[in-house]
Formats: C-alpha cells, sequence, structure tokens
C-alpha cells in the first residue's frame, strides 16, 4: 500500500472521529436540556420509594391532571402495601435477642402487617375468653377412662370498619410537582393515618358501631414478681418468658417513649451504660419482640402481643382526596386528605397481656 493511501486512510479516520466527538456533544446538551425540563417541572420521584404510597399517588394523579383540572376534586387509591414496610435503622444491642437490623417502624401499625380485608363493612369472630374456673388439663389414666372434656370460653365479637384520616395543604406548585408530591403523601398523610391506626389499635375506638376497646383495656395483667429487678426491660423479659411458658408467642412490645429512652440509657454505678451505648442507632427489640411506643402506656408497664392472635385488618385500601376548600383556590393553595378503613381484631384475650410488677 502506498504512503498516499495510508494517509488518506488516516483522514477518513480522523473524519469520523470528529463527527463523532460532535455527535456526542449534541447528544450531552440534549441530555443536560432534558434534565433541566425535568427539574422545573418536578422531575422524576428521586427520594420516594417506587413502592411508596406518595409514588403511587404521583404516578396516578399525572394521569388524571385533566380530571383534576376540569372537575377540581380528584380520588385515588393507593396500595397499603406502600404505607407498610419499615426500613432498617441498626443494628441490635445488648436489649437484642440476636445480632442484626432493627425495623424502624415504631408505631404499632408499623410494626404489625395487616390482613386484607378489602371490601368488609365488619367482622364477626369469635373471642377466646379466660378459661373455665377450676379447670385444669389432666393425663387419661387408662384406655378408656373418663376424659375431662376441654370447655374454651368464647364470645362472639362483631367488629364494625373504624375509619381515619390525615390532612395536608398544599400549593398549586407543590401539587403538580411530583416529588414534593411523594413527599406530602409519605411523609404527613401517610404518617397520620398510621399514626391514627395505632392509636385505635392500642386505644381502642368509640366509633359508631365499634366495639374494640384496644390492646391496652383487653390485656390480661401479668404480674412479675417483686424479685424481679425494677427495671422495665426486666419486667419486659420477665413477662415475655411467661408467656411463652403458656404457649404464647409474643412478637411485639408496646412501651412508653420515655420509659423506653430511660432504659436505653441506664447506667451502673461506674457510669456506664448498661443497654449499649446511646452514641449508636438505640436497639428497638427486646427478648426477640419489636418495641412499639405509645404515650399511653402508665409508666413502668408494657402491653405484649402475640400478633398471631391479634392485629388488624385493611377494609378500604388508602384513598388520597384533592380539593379546594372554601377560598383555597384563590389562594393558590388545595387541600390533600387520605383516609383508611381497618378492622381491628383480638381472637384470645390472653394472647394480649398488661406486665406489671407486684405491688
Amino acid at each position: 500500500m502506498s504512503i498516499e493511501a495510508v494517509l488518506k486512510s488516516f483522514d477518513r479516520v480522523e473524519d469520523a472521529l470528529a463527527r463523532d466527538r460532535v455527535q456526542v456533544a449534541e447528544l450531552a446538551d440534549r441530555v443536560l436540556e432534558l434534565e433541566q425540563k425535568r427539574s422545573a417541572a418536578g422531575g422524576e420521584l428521586i427520594t420516594a420509594p417506587r413502592t411508596s404510597a406518595g409514588h403511587q399517588f404521583a404516578q396516578k394523579l399525572q394521569k388524571s391532571l385533566d380530571l383534576f383540572d376540569a372537575a377540581r376534586r380528584i380520588s385515588i387509591t393507593v396500595d397499603t402495601k406502600g404505607m407498610i414496610g419499615a426500613a432498617q435503622v441498626g443494628a441490635r444491642t445488648s436489649l437484642g435477642a440476636t445480632a442484626g437490623a432493627d425495623a424502624s417502624g415504631l408505631t404499632l401499625a408499623s410494626i404489625i402487617q395487616p390482613v386484607p380485608m378489602v371490601g368488609m363493612a365488619s367482622l364477626t369472630y369469635a373471642r377466646r375468653q379466660l378459661p373455665t374456673a377450676g379447670f385444669t388439663a389432666k393425663p387419661q389414666n387408662g384406655e378408656g377412662a373418663a376424659k375431662q372434656e376441654v370447655t374454651p370460653n368464647f364470645t362472639s365479637i362483631t367488629q364494625a370498619a373504624v375509619t381515619v384520616a390525615g390532612y395536608a395543604n398544599l400549593s398549586e406548585q407543590a401539587l403538580r410537582t411530583d416529588s414534593e408530591l411523594a413527599q406530602t403523601i409519605d411523609l404527613f398523610i401517610q404518617t397520620d393515618v398510621m399514626a391514627a391506626v395505632a392509636a385505635v389499635l392500642v386505644q381502642g375506638s368509640t366509633a359508631v358501631g365499634s366495639t374494640f376497646e384496644g390492646f391496652s383495656a383487653l390485656a390480661q395483667t401479668l404480674t412479675v414478681p417483686a424479685s424481679v429487678p425494677a427495671f422495665l426491660e426486666a419486667t419486659i423479659a420477665h413477662a415475655a418468658l411467661q408467656m411463652r411458658a403458656s404457649g404464647y408467642q409474643p412478637s411485639v412490645v408496646v412501651v412508653g417513649g420515655s420509659e423506653w429512652g430511660a432504659a436505653i440509657l441506664r447506667a451502673d454505678s461506674a457510669g456506664q451504660y448498661v443497654n449499649g451505648s446511646p452514641l449508636v442507632v438505640p436497639p428497638l427489640t427486646i427478648a426477640g419482640m419489636s418495641v412499639a411506643f405509645d404515650a399511653t402506656i402508665p409508666a413502668g408497664k408494657a402491653v405484649l402481643i402475640d400478633t398471631r392472635y391479634a392485629g388488624w385488618g385493611v377494609s378500604d385500601q388508602m384513598r388520597v382526596d384533592m380539593a379546594y376548600v372554601n377560598d383555597q383556590f384563590t389562594r393558590n393553595l388545595c387541600t390533600v386528605r387520605g383516609e383508611m378503613a381497618l378492622i381491628p381484631f383480638v381472637r384470645d384475650v390472653q394472647a394480649v397481656r398488661l406486665a406489671q410488677r407486684a405491688a
């Protein structure tokens, strides 16, 4: 091959590389332009998980904005699974039963997974009460001998669905920004709704048709001997052992937040923390149970729950309504309201215990 042909080949390669550099620069400019437009319009959901309630709502709203602009009101249903499922926040320390990460649900509604009851306005079920007085299980002494009959005591309970809701006000600009709208649903509406669910579970509800007294009222008192150290964590651990000895498997314990804080900060006479350093993520488990907080639990006491027998169901999935209320249209605001219906239940009163020390 002549030198002339080689030089022409180099020229063709240089021309191709130059064209490629121009195309790359043009593509980079287009990507930057798209990113800027997406940012100005609210863009993708960056901080909201793809399965979160906020992400679901924002995505569905985008498809119905024309309807909302015309009617000034819209209702969108989101999957309750997007509201539940606690993140992992840290490693367990000395209060935990085993090494691993802790769920950060903090409220009872975030820890206890609901069962599907979609479309049910009420639930009728049998609640096992305390065993018949004087009954003790005995073995059969011989083939054909009389056996002592097991006579469990059940009460028929009809529980109507209880509706809970949360509200927030949004500006028109935030309403049309996906990321901001998703964060509002996830951080405010969802938090308020789940807190209301937890309040119903622990404290009960006096709504029309509701007969649910709440875990605190239904819990059978479990008295821990005075010989057990006078610390909340000791009371909880001993009560859990007593429940397990009776055939129950408590998986959640509800305590007052300040009481749990005192347990975390407990120190010995030398000033050493006995339950792990508070400089790391505090443990959210004790004796194999997840810890939930409720300010109504009395000091020094705790409610232990075997979630096989006690929990809640979702009667209606969370529905998010948006509408202009009163003069909000002229003030460039919009009301966002999240609502969900639940059915709480306790199938065995002995599966929920109020642990306390002997007087």
